[in-house]
């Protein structure tokens, strides 16, 4: 059982989606209650990635999910019904002044210390280049799909039928080259 915080109530219906449509790589969703943000799934079983020490395996995982970003691209209207949220190169770069001028965000995030004056002076500085290689990225024409947000060995599972994909919350519409931590 999951219940998704109403900032992340994309979750629920995102993850009924793409349990239907690749029942082989999602946890299967039993019930939901998009109202709440409630979902019900049946256990994914398996072994978290994280606690696999081949390298071939992760290689494995990284691939299918991949190509479940290139085979994605092409169902952004199933994305945006499912309130999946846009977070395009355009809005970023946009988004790059407004938040460089957040002090409060950027000197205390509310457990730790947040960045010094210092880094932030370095940081606001950089600025510029991070509108450029915004810029410079779409250039490539790589297209927008959607990419998970927090996409680390604790949110893969790996089962005797293949790999898991799971905890949608972070995920949006974005570069996919952004999804890597």
């Amino acid at each position: 059982f999951k219940a998704s915080p109403e900032a992340f109530a994309h979750e629920t219906p995102l993850t009924a989606a793409l349990s239907r449509l690749y029942p082989d790589r999602s946890p299967r969703v039993i019930a939901t209650d998009h109202d709440r943000g409630w979902m019900l799934m049946a256990d994914i079983g398996g072994t978290a990635l994280r606690r696999v020490a081949d390298v071939t395996r992760w290689e494995g995982a990284l691939r299918l999910y991949a190509e479940t970003q290139m085979q994605l691209v092409g169902r952004r209207e199933e994305l945006d019904a499912v309130g999946c949220p846009r977070r395009t190169l355009d809005t970023l770069a946009e988004e790059v002044g407004p938040l460089l001028a957040d002090t409060d965000a950027l000197t205390f995030d509310g457990a730790e210390p947040g960045l010094s004056s210092a880094e932030l002076r370095r940081l606001r500085g950089l600025a510029p280049r991070l509108k450029e290689a915004c810029r410079a990225l779409a250039a490539y024409r790589v297209p927008h799909t959607l990419t998970h947000g927090d996409f680390v060995a604790v949110n893969i599972a790996m089962t005797d039928a293949g790999y898991v994909f799971f905890d949608w919350a972070h995920s949006s519409v974005a570069h996919p080259f952004f999804d890597f931590q």
